[in-house]
């Protein structure tokens, strides 16, 4: 048996919108349970009371796993906040899950990839820390001893951070081509608007505030504690 998607469907009255979206937020920061492969919080075309959080496992074993945890799922806890009862459907993937829908071109559809930044940081506990407390990433170890690298993630993202052998060898790209405000990474998330708050309110240093771009995006700036400048966007609709 492949991979199974669990579709949790409640009604949201308008005035607890901000509490949904706030708790599937806080969510994202994870940790996540084994065997998630990917979520989405979704909202009615027509009727923007209706919401859903379809979520796909790699394998029943992997969503029996979660129920078997001690709580109640997540999903049923972010509806819960906004004064909201999920009613669960579940569903056998037959075909499909394996490639991006988005990807398709002349050569067929594309398969599902993703890559992790690498950044060359002088403290890699100070670092993870930063990502950690100011940009709502988790991590689940370091490695070597004394530490020497981490993975830090949120929302599907991983991003390592390395610790060189010697001190001063970090290099934002902004470093390499000075003046042109280089990105070192670029950040695809749901929603630039309420990201940017958390950020502000954690106390990020936004270095290109939030907007429109003629790219199609909408996105803003950050730069972190070593320097490295990350940009976090949402497709513009049209």
């Amino acid at each position: 048996m492949g991979q199974v998607v669990t579709v949790l469907d409640a009604r949201v009255v308008p005035e607890r919108t901000a509490d949904l979206r706030a708790a599937y937020a806080d969510a994202m920061r994870g940790p996540f349970p084994p065997g998630l492969v990917r979520t989405a919080l979704l909202q009615h075309a027509s009727d923007p009371a209706q919401w859903r959080i379809e979520t796909v496992w790699e394998s029943p074993e992997a969503l029996a796993a979660m129920r078997q945890a001690p709580g109640k799922p997540r999903g049923v806890l972010i509806f819960e906040a906004a004064g909201a009862r999920p009613v669960l459907t579940v569903f056998h993937a037959i075909d499909g899950l394996g490639n991006e829908s988005q990807g398709a071109d002349d050569r067929g559809p594309r398969q599902r990839w993703s890559v992790a930044p690498c950044l060359v940081v002088d403290d890699v506990v100070r670092t993870a820390t930063y990502y950690r407390d100011t940009l709502g990433f988790h991590y689940d170890r370091f490695w070597n001893d004394p530490p020497s690298f981490c993975m830090v993630k949120r929302g599907g993202v991983v991003i390592m951070l390395a610790q060189a052998e010697r001190g001063g060898a970090m290099r934002p790209n902004q470093v390499a081509d000075p003046g042109r405000a280089a990105l070192d990474a670029y950040l695809w998330i749901d929603d630039a608007d309420a990201l940017f708050a958390e950020f502000k309110a954690a106390g990020a240093m936004i270095v290109r505030d939030i907007g429109d771009r003629p790219y199609g995006c909408r996105d803003f700036d950050v730069e972190d504690c070593d320097g490295y400048r990350l940009c976090f966007g949402h497709d513009l609709e049209g």
